[in-house]
């Protein structure tokens, strides 16, 4: 009887003994940002031995879009994800990737994301109040909208959901752009508060956007990149076995990100044609050709933004792979 109750002592407190780290995510399960986190938590517990537990609330039942900045910090949740372009002050050289560099898919742009980020961005936030973990993009974008668009000037006055990073390219059509987090772009678009909106493929089954846009354009080259993060200070409170363990796989979680988000965005696309009629489009290419002056003009003020905190654009640009992009740069 003794032995028992040391038995029943001792696994009680090995289980107490357990790290928890709460992870948390503003969409529904099905969604690919809860999708890799499901993911990225397992890979933890894997690499930790079981060391870690990871638990995962979707929804926003825990932080919703517009707390998640803060509420990782304040540590209501340890681990959160967020567009890039939410945190751009953090990551002036891993902005590149919200330009279309045409990177043929996600699993590319994800991987080339955190070598830029490794390489260019991550020495200079030693002191920053976040600890990236992971990065990665979702497949290429496209324009998804209520009713066919056939070119560029059709999108004049159109109210379109985009992020912080296409109010540029919104903007230089004559669009109305509407900085909406996903969570809020179903609602939106059910209300008709917008008709249209910018994002990749996935969107169409995994929040059955596809039930209110029927037309689909895909912007080649372009993609949208995610951080996956916590703050510096839960970081740093955690084991240093833990913390090298969580260093040890982000490429891969970016990389398997990126690919899983290229497997979705396929799948959705192939169940919209064939089960909700959806039209997919090109626009014309002169269309295309007269849209190049303001890609040109978001891309320099892209570059004279790292110039001003140290970073070389061409350099960059041939650092992914894509010297020639140099030649949008104004001279």
């Amino acid at each position: 009887m003794i032995v028992l109750v040391v038995v029943l002592l001792m696994w009680a407190s090995s289980a107490s003994a357990e790290l928890r780290i709460r992870a948390s995510s503003t969409l529904p399960l099905s969604a690919l940002e809860s999708v890799q986190l499901r993911h990225y938590g397992a890979a933890i517990e894997r690499a930790t031995g079981g060391e870690v537990q990871v638990t995962l609330s979707t929804r926003g039942r825990l932080l919703n879009a517009s707390e998640a900045y803060a509420g990782v910090l304040e540590g209501r949740a340890d681990i959160v994800c967020l567009p890039l372009a939410e945190l751009d002050k953090f990551f002036p050289a891993s902005m590149m990737l919200t330009l279309p560099v045409r990177l043929k898919n996600a699993e590319e742009a994800s991987e080339a994301l955190w070598k830029v980020f490794t390489k260019y961005d991550a020495p200079h936030m030693t002191q920053a109040p976040i600890k990236v973990l992971a990065m990665y993009t979702t497949a290429p974008i496209s324009v998804m909208s209520k009713m066919q668009l056939p070119g560029l000037e059709s999108i004049r006055g159109v109210h379109m959901r985009t992020m912080k990073d296409g109010n540029l390219y919104a903007r230089s059509v004559m669009a109305v752009p509407f900085d909406l987090p996903l969570d809020k772009t179903g609602p939106a678009l059910r209300a008709g508060t917008i008709s249209a909106l910018i994002g990749s493929a996935d969107l169409l089954r995994d929040l059955n956007y596809a039930e209110f846009c029927r037309y689909v354009v895909p912007l080649s080259g372009q993609v949208h990149p995610y951080v996956v993060f916590t703050s510096r200070e839960h970081f740093e409170s955690l084991p240093e076995t833990v913390q090298k363990a969580l260093d040890g796989i982000a490429l891969e979680q970016s990389v398997w990100a990126g690919q899983e988000a290229d497997r979705r965005a396929q799948e959705s696309l192939n169940w919209a044609l064939r089960t909700r009629e959806l039209v997919f489009s090109y626009w014309p290419r002169d269309d295309l050709r007269r849209f190049s002056p303001q890609v040109r003009r978001i891309v320099a003020h892209w570059a004279w933004s790292v110039k001003e905190r140290g970073y070389d654009p061409e350099e960059l640009f041939t650092f992914i792979g894509r010297p020639a992009l140099a030649h949008l740069l104004d001279r």
